[in-house]
């Protein structure tokens, strides 16, 4: 939902996906096509540690901790690249 070079989501995009409950296709939205490897994602809970500050660090941990658990058991072996976990449900 972020611009990945900003870090800034849209309002609108963040309203229909909580509001309406779905992906904000018709406002333009599209997936990134950048892939989530664990080196992203450990650059994402850096960044999102250091905008709550000092406070948030021991429930920073804790959110690390659950995502790499979940992480590690999506990861393709061979690219890196974290596989869609929606496509099993």
């Amino acid at each position: 939902m972020a611009d990945p070079y900003s870090g800034v989501a849209r309002l609108d995009y963040i309203r229909m996906l909580f509001e309406q409950e779905k992906l904000p296709y018709e406002l333009g939205w599209e997936p990134s096509t950048l892939p989530i490897t664990l080196a992203t994602l450990a650059q994402m809970v850096l960044e999102l540690i250091e905008a709550n500050g000092a406070d948030a660090i021991p429930e920073g941990l804790a959110v690390t901790a659950s995502s790499y658990k979940d992480a590690l058991e999506g990861i393709d072996p061979v690219t890196g690249i974290l596989a869609n976990l929606t496509s099993a449900l």
